[in-house]
């Protein structure tokens, strides 16, 4: 399914991959005057009109910038974008979502390498993102690594060669920033006892409300300060 759009100042020219599926459908047949009312399968009908497509391209003709959805497909034994790399023919750049995956994945490794609480790394991960996109709409990675790792610099030095190593570079552009402050903008925690909490940023980076507590045995207490109320989330 191709098509052509305009959109504000801008023209797009977008194309679907549009998948048939086997549906029954309606066949009515006279058999001796008598209507006859036969359901048959048909292998090739399109989808619904509030189907959302699996894959596909948007492009802006104006600025070339594009927006591709795709799956992968298993080809000669390998995991292939398939829509992309051989009926596009094109290499994709790697999506904000993707260079984040690959950020959280190089904090987690380094973390851990360096002893590192692990929550903690990706806690402070996720509230410098937040206020990188909210200000700049654009993550550095650079103050990820200044957040994280503070004066530990063999640990910086990791990082940054596993993001290397990722072809992940040290200023990712957000486009849709909006998206993203409202998805970093809750810390969310799952407690080894199974309780699970979120705070908003805001209170999260205010110690006279939350704060965290180190102890000698290695456990931690979480503590929340000065509650005005409580109210309860029961729904019936």
């Amino acid at each position: 399914l191709t098509l052509e759009f305009a959109g504000g100042q801008a023209d797009f020219f977008a194309m679907f991959k549009v998948n048939f599926a086997p549906r029954y459908s309606h066949m009515v047949d006279y058999q001796a005057d008598a209507m006859v009312n036969q359901l048959v399968l048909n292998q090739a009908i399109l989808p619904g009109a509030g189907t959302t497509p699996e894959e596909g391209i948007i492009v802006n003709l104006m600025t070339g910038a594009y927006r591709l959805i795709e799956k992968q497909y298993r080809v000669d034994g390998h995991r292939t974008n398939y829509f992309s790399e051989r009926f596009l023919e094109m290499v994709p750049l790697t999506s904000v979502k993707g260079n984040l995956q690959g950020v959280k994945q190089a904090v987690k490794h380094i973390a851990n390498k360096f002893d590192i609480p692990e929550f903690e790394a990706l806690a402070t991960t996720q509230a410098t993102i937040f206020q990188s996109v909210s200000e700049f709409s654009k993550i550095d990675t650079d103050e990820i690594a200044e957040a994280v790792f503070k004066d530990n610099v063999t640990a910086k030095e990791a990082y940054h060669e596993s993001l290397q190593n990722r072809a992940i570079n040290h200023e990712i552009k957000v486009d849709n920033s909006e998206r993203y402050q409202k998805k970093y903008s809750v810390q969310k925690f799952k407690l080894a006892s199974g309780i699970e909490i979120s705070i908003p940023m805001a209170a999260y980076q205010d110690r006279d409300q939350v704060e965290f507590v180190n102890h000698p045995d290695g456990k931690l207490t979480l503590m929340i300060k000065n509650i005005d109320g409580i109210d309860s989330k029961f729904n019936a």
